[in-house]
């Protein structure tokens, strides 16, 4: 009996969650501890980003090749966001 529990205690935060979602029949409705009830993501503003465009990446891996600079392998985007 003792050996079962060990084993299920590290489950135990996962099947707390998945009991609250299951219960609220809302996955976005999870709240965190100290915030109160989530927003509906309807009700979250977005924020878009300007994108690369493929020619602009196909560019840039060209002259990283010509001069012998190891492949790219992410795309840094600058941001910055301030949580209201």
């Amino acid at each position: 009996m003792i050996e079962s529990s060990r084993r299920l205690l590290p489950m135990l935060p996962g099947l707390l969650l998945l009991l609250t979602v299951v219960l609220t029949n809302n996955p976005m409705a999870v709240a965190a501890p100290d915030q109160g009830a989530v927003l509906p993501l309807s009700a979250v503003a977005r924020q878009g980003f300007v994108g690369i465009t493929a020619a602009e990446m196909a560019a840039d891996d060209a002259l990283r090749q010509a001069e012998g600079l190891p492949y790219r392998f992410a795309v840094p985007v600058d941001v910055a966001l301030t949580p209201s």
